[in-house]
């Protein structure tokens, strides 16, 4: 019952993944626990019951959410930016895609178009590492975002809010371990290190992504 309802949240382009990600932590949460080592058709402890009864109730807010379908506002008069933005936590990593139109002289629109997270392996990483595996999704994103959309993009910028990331991806990959220089060769095959800027984390909306959420974050 709990994993169909899980499965029943069609949410192709992400959109909604700062919500599923509630459900994916709990289900990883289950299966640790003894409830997890019973059959299908077990009944769940209580506590764990109510975690999931807060979240279907929350599901009902998903109902009223609302994204715009057209990406390109009607007074755009320039070709796009395209905005990638990156994070990773303890538990989650993960990125997110804006599309940037000018429509005034100094007046811009932003709208999301694609968002795409992952839950941490159960064999615990460094946050730095977590947030480079957030990068190289964020590589994939930029490749096929340009590849499908029939947009001539003006630039595109991947923003991350790590130094650590931001400052390996500047290096050559061969300087660093297996598991670094592996991402780092994939992100540098995808992307330029100069595509790479710096922000602050809460001006970052991709850690709404990577964190377990049962209410509706807006981002």
């Amino acid at each position: 019952m709990v994993l169909s309802q899980v499965a029943s949240i069609y949410d192709p382009l992400g959109l909604a993944c700062p919500f599923v990600l509630t459900a994916k932590l709990l289900l990883r949460s289950f299966c640790k626990t003894d409830g997890g080592n019973g059959g299908w058709d077990e009944p769940i402890a209580d506590a764990m019951r109510q975690k999931w009864i807060e979240f279907f109730n929350g599901v009902f807010q998903l109902e009223s959410i609302q994204f715009p379908r057209c990406i390109k506002p009607e007074a755009a008069y320039k070709n796009p930016v395209l905005v990638v933005f990156s994070d990773g936590s303890s538990v989650a990593y993960g990125a997110c895609a804006y599309i940037r139109w000018q429509i005034g002289p100094e007046t811009y629109e932003a709208n999301l178009i694609i968002a795409k997270n992952r839950i941490a392996p159960t064999k615990q990483l460094s946050i730095p590492r977590l947030e480079l595996c957030g990068a190289v999704i964020a590589s994939r994103i930029r490749e096929k975002i340009v590849k499908e959309m029939d947009f001539n993009f003006i630039r595109i910028i991947h923003v991350v809010d790590s130094t650590i990331v931001r400052a390996q991806i500047q290096r050559e990959s061969y300087g660093f371990g297996t598991f670094v220089a592996t991402r780092i060769a994939e992100i540098q095959s995808k992307t330029e290190p100069s595509d790479w800027w710096w922000v602050q984390g809460e001006q970052n909306p991709t850690d709404l992504t990577t964190r377990a959420n049962s209410s509706w974050p807006h981002y």
